[in-house]
C-alpha cells in the first residue's frame, strides 16, 4: 500500500507543481487590492478562493492526445494564520512549491489528498476533485496553512462518494466512444514496430490510450504509456495490425479495461531452434516515461535455473521492461543477474 501510495504521488507530481505555477502566473497579473482583498476574507469565509482556470484547449484532449495529464480549475485558499501574507511573499511561496527542488510530496489515507512539505515553508495541503461540469475534468483544489476551515468543505465519505460517481460517468463516456472505433483511429495511438533481426524477435508498440484519472483507480493504470506485441513472423506482425484496427478490438467494461491482447501474444515462441537467446533487444520510442523498452530472450537453461521468470514471460520466453531510456533498461537485467551475451539497438525510431 505504501508504494501504491507513493507510485500516485509521483504520477500527479507534475500536475501539483503545474497547478502552483499557473496560480503563481495568474496572481502576479492579477489586481493587487483584489488579491489582498481575497486574503483576507478567507479569514473568515472558507469558500473564497483565488482561481486559475484552463483557457486554451480543454486539459482533457491535452491528455487523450498523449500530453501531461492536466486541471481545468486550480482553487487555492489560505488558513486565517496566513491571511496577513504580503502578495510577494504568497508569490515568492507558490513559485518555491512549483520549482524548488526541496519540495516533498507525501501520500495520506485518502488517494485524492497530498501533503506537500518544504523547509522554512508552511503546511500544504492538495486536494484533487473532480468537477461538477464534464466527468472527466480535473479540479485542483490548494490549501495553505494548517488549521483552515477550508480542509473540512465535506463530511467523511462525501468526497469518496463524489469520485465514485463522477468516476463511472467518465469510465462509461471513455468505453462508449473507444468501443466504436479502432485503437488507431485514437488521438493518442502513435507505433514503433522493430522488425526481427539476427534471430532476435521483432517488436511491434503501440501508445496506450490514457483513461480518464481516478484516485479510486490502481495508480499502475496511468503510470506506462505504452503496450506491445513481440512477434517473430511477418504474418504475426500483420495479424497484430489488423487486430489494432478492428474497433473497440481493446476496450471492455471491467477491469482491466484495457487489454493488448493482439493475436501473437497468446502463442507460444516458435522461434526456440533458431532464436538467439539470453540476448536483449533494446527499442528506443519517442514517448515521456517510455523512452525504452527492452526484451530478453530467455534460453532452456535460464528457465530451467529461474522458473518464476516463466510466468512472467511473454510468450513463455521474452522478458519485457519499459524504462524511461536505454540505459536504464540495461541497468534492470544487470542487476537482475542474468546473463547476457549480446545486445542489440535499433538504428531509428519508425
Amino acid at each position: 500500500m505504501a508504494t501504491m501510495n507513493q507510485d500516485r504521488v509521483a504520477f500527479l507530481t507534475p500536475l501539483i507543481r503545474g497547478a502552483f505555477g499557473a496560480l503563481a502566473k495568474v496572481i502576479a497579473a492579477m489586481d493587487a487590492a483584489e488579491v489582498l482583498a481575497s486574503l483576507q476574507l478567507m479569514a473568515s469565509d472558507p469558500t473564497e478562493v483565488l482561481i486559475w482556470e484552463n483557457i486554451g484547449r480543454r486539459a482533457w484532449d491535452e491528455y487523450e492526445a498523449g500530453r501531461p495529464l492536466g486541471a481545468e480549475r486550480v482553487e487555492l485558499t489560505v488558513a486565517p494564520s496566513l491571511s496577513v501574507l504580503t502578495i510577494e511573499h504568497l508569490l515568492t511561496l507558490l513559485e518555491t512549491l512549483a520549482t524548488g527542488d526541496r519540495v516533498r510530496l507525501l501520500p495520506t489515507s485518502e488517494p485524492w489528498r497530498v501533503l506537500v512539505r518544504a523547509p522554512g515553508l508552511p503546511r500544504v495541503t492538495v486536494e484533487t476533485w473532480p468537477t461538477l461540469d464534464l466527468p472527466e475534468d480535473l479540479l485542483i483544489r490548494i490549501v495553505l496553512g494548517a488549521n483552515s476551515p477550508a480542509e473540512r468543505l465535506f463530511k467523511p465519505g462525501q468526497m469518496e462518494a463524489l469520485w465514485k460517481q463522477r468516476s463511472a460517468q467518465a469510465l462509461q463516456h471513455w468505453l462508449s466512444v473507444n468501443q466504436t472505433r479502432p485503437l488507431t483511429a485514437h488521438p493518442a495511438f502513435a507505433e514503433v514496430v522493430e522488425q526481427p533481426v539476427l534471430g532476435m524477435p521483432g517488436v511491434y508498440l503501440i501508445r496506450r490510450p490514457p483513461m480518464p484519472y481516478s484516485p479510486l483507480l490502481p495508480v499502475a493504470l496511468y503510470q506506462s504509456p505504452v503496450a506491445w506485441a513481440v512477434f517473430e513472423t511477418a504474418e504475426e506482425l500483420a495479424a497484430s495490425r489488423a487486430y489494432y484496427r478492428q474497433p473497440g478490438a481493446s476496450f471492455f467494461a471491467e477491469l482491466p479495461l484495457f487489454r493488448n491482447r493482439p493475436p501473437c501474444s497468446a502463442e507460444p515462441t516458435r522461434m526456440a531452434d533458431g532464436v538467439a537467446v539470453d540476448h536483449i533487444r533494446v527499442v528506443r520510442t519517442p514517448w515521456d516515461g517510455a523512452g525504452a523498452i527492452s526484451v530478453y530472450t530467455m534460453s532452456d537453461k535460464t528457465l530451467q535455473k529461474r522458473p518464476e521468470l516463466r510466468q512472467e514471460a511473454y510468450r513463455g520466453r521474452y522478458l519485457i521492461h519499459v524504462a524511461d531510456d536505454a540505459e536504464q533498461a540495461l541497468a534492470l537485467w544487470r542487476k537482475a543477474g542474468l546473463e547476457v551475451h549480446q545486445i542489440e539497438w535499433p538504428s531509428v525510431i519508425h
